[in-house]
């Protein structure tokens, strides 16, 4: 009773305030006092949440004491933390450890308040989104030797970086030429502080013992914003090395008599001398005559053809650097024909897997080196398949030369690809030659991303098709009821591209199936026949692209009306806004409401007296996540204007 006689006695008198409060320690418990301000480290949190030290060098411990988090105009976000209870009642040290709980990006106040006193020991901690990167998967063709590429995407990155010149990149990994260019960025989507897709350049590795460790950093810190280290992304790109090819032969036909010089680039063989190259056509060792360059990458060399078989052969590299590696040697296929005999396609030279049975167009073939009117087979190199020759006519003259009809036979590939090369053998009357012919397959949808903005499909196939006009059409001819009816228009924009606009009831998203239609789609030759029917999962795009936004309406709101204010910008589907006034909080349920609406109506009888002027906010979000930028608009109250006073002179009354 002693210590509640005094608390009361201290509200009447600041003596005996003073008083009582050295006289006990329990006295002086109960009154509001001022001591140092706590210390928080980390002041920057993840909006996550996480961990900080509390440190109070001045506390007169009181019992039941918390930590209060609290935002001016987010009161929902206010939260408590009780902190450790106190050992004694006596002025001393807190130094304790508090989880922080998750909260918005803000700035957040920081109070320590008792059970039976209002002492305040005001602080702040910034809650902040953490920087994320990533290298975006299928961009990066980094081999060695070779200067390289990959995109990478960097989601709430520092408010500071607004173009290449604001962001650091060092890198380590491989080792590199001395005196390389140094890794440069290359913009492609930017969103200051929510977005960055770039594209990395890096110079050409000479080692793949380790990938490309790249580190992206601002250049500035952001003011009052977390250390750059928080800002930093690492990131790690890989180094390959492909398997050796050859690049080019020329010429890809020799004669059997041999003499030719023949020329071949093969890449990733690795050579320090022309000693190195094992060169062999047909399994037979060739003799290289000249290496023509060679560096990192390629090598060019010739050898002179020996006389071979007639035939199709193999020719093969190989090189201490394959063999070390373990890879296959270089190959590529050789023809070789007698002189004077030749076989060679001249219509219809494309067949469906199913082939041209008839009566289907055949294929038209000119012979060179045929006697005439003998019976001619043309038969598969491999599997030995026969076409059936429907016709045969000798022409005569300077060119003596036998013309071929043949219906081919039907193919069944190995592997799935979109054309197929099918060495054909030629007999008649004791000659013999080889060609090649195609067997194409209908178009295969290869990939179905959303565009960056989230409001189309695209559609690549694995070959052109006979589309592609440009003209747009209603999407039910390529894609099934239960999508195309939510699309407004389908149009080929390349031939071996579909790009089908969404409407704004579309449910499509990342991960959705769709049902490609294949009736209307065929090779571009339209030798494939039409394609069969599939169901495609819809990827999210490689890059996001934020929406753009402005915000137009009137700068006064009259005093007994409102003021409507109307973004412009947005387009496609599923766009939210997020309004704000923060210098009024009672408008935040409404504005909070307003996540699907480009406009906002603000009551004049919310804003402050003129002249105060309020700032409302809004940016939009696309439904992949990007953000756009955050407008501001200013809106004053007109001011009042007084009713005008009226005098009315009346007649005398009547008598």
């Amino acid at each position: 009773s002693s210590s509640s006689s005094s608390s009361s006695s201290s509200s009447s008198s600041s003596h005996s305030s003073s008083s009582s409060s050295s006289s006990s320690s329990s006295s002086s418990s109960s009154s509001s006092s001022v001591f140092t301000p706590p210390i928080i480290s980390p002041t920057f949190l993840s909006v996550l949440g996480g961990t900080v030290s509390l440190y109070i060098p001045d506390l007169h411990l009181l019992p039941s004491c918390h930590l209060t988090i609290y935002h001016p105009l987010t009161s929902p976000y206010n939260t408590s933390v009780p902190l450790p209870p106190p050992t004694d009642f006596h002025r001393s040290t807190l130094h304790a450890n508090v989880s922080l709980p998750p909260l918005p990006a803000g700035t957040y106040g920081v109070n320590i308040s008792c059970a039976n006193a209002d002492t305040q020991h005001p602080a702040s901690v910034t809650y902040y989104r953490e920087t994320v990167g990533e290298v975006t998967p299928g961009t990066v063709n980094c081999d060695i030797y070779r200067e390289c590429s990959a995109i990478t995407t960097i989601r709430s990155p520092s408010t500071t970086i607004t173009d290449t010149d604001s962001i650091s990149i060092a890198f380590s990994g491989p080792s590199f030429l001395p005196g390389a260019q140094p890794p440069w960025a290359e913009v492609l989507q930017l969103t200051v502080g929510s977005y960055i897709a770039l594209r990395l350049h890096f110079p050409a590795p000479q080692s793949n013992d380790s990938p490309i460790a790249v580190s992206l950093a601002p250049t500035t810190a952001e003011v009052g914003g977390p250390p750059l280290s928080k800002r930093t992304v690492s990131l790690s790109v890989p180094v390959t090395v492909p398997p050796p090819k050859v690049l080019r032969i020329e010429p890809s036909i020799g004669w059997s008599t041999g003499g030719d010089t023949v020329s071949v680039e093969a890449s990733d063989i690795g050579i320090s001398s022309i000693a190195d190259l094992s060169v062999s056509l047909a399994g037979t060792p060739i003799t290289v005559s000249e290496v023509v360059f060679s560096d990192s990458v390629s090598t060019l060399f010739t050898f002179p053809l020996p006389a071979q078989s007639a035939g199709l052969h193999i020719l093969t590299v190989a090189t201490p650097v394959t063999a070390t590696a373990g890879s296959a040697p270089a190959a590529v296929q050789f023809l070789v024909n007698n002189p004077g005999v030749s076989a060679v396609c001249t219509l219809t030279c494309s067949s469906p897997l199913a082939g041209t049975p008839s009566p289907s167009p055949a294929s038209s073939i000119t012979l060179k080196g045929f006697p005439q009117g003998s019976d001619v087979t043309m038969t598969a190199v491999v599997g030995g398949a026969a076409g059936v020759v429907s016709r045969a006519v000798y022409v005569g003259g300077v060119d003596v030369e036998t013309r071929i009809a043949v219906n081919l036979p039907p193919l069944e590939p190995s592997e799935s690809l979109s054309e197929h090369e099918v060495w054909f053998k030629v007999e008649g009357g004791g000659a013999s030659a080889l060609l090649a012919l195609t067997y194409r397959e209908p178009p295969k949808v290869q990939t179905a991303f959303l565009s960056a903005t989230g409001s189309s499909v695209i559609f690549t196939f694995d070959q052109a098709t006979s589309e592609g006009s440009g003209a747009g059409s209603a999407c039910v001819s390529y894609l099934g009821a239960d999508v195309a009816a939510d699309m407004t228009l389908c149009t080929w924009t390349q031939p071996n591209t579909l790009t089908a606009v969404l409407g704004p009831a579309s449910d499509v998203v990342p991960g959705t199936s769709v049902s490609v239609l294949g009736q209307h789609i065929v090779s571009k030759d339209l030798s494939s026949g039409s394609a069969t029917d599939v169901s495609v999962t819809v990827q999210a795009p490689l890059i996001v692209e934020a929406p753009s936004l402005v915000i137009l309406g009137p700068a006064t709101a009259a005093p007994c009306g409102s003021a409507l204010l109307t973004t412009e910008g947005p387009s496609g589907r599923n766009v939210t806004y997020t309004w704000s006034a923060p210098s009024l909080p009672a408008l935040a349920p409404y504005l909070n409401s307003l996540t699907k609406s480009p406009s906002a109506l603000i009551p004049a009888s919310a804003l402050p007296p003129n002249p105060t002027p309020t700032e409302i906010t809004v940016f939009a979000t696309a439904p992949l996540g990007g953000d756009s930028a955050t407008v501001r608009h200013v809106l004053t109250k007109a001011p009042s204007i007084e009713p005008a006073v009226v005098a009315i002179t009346l007649p005398p009354p009547p008598t």
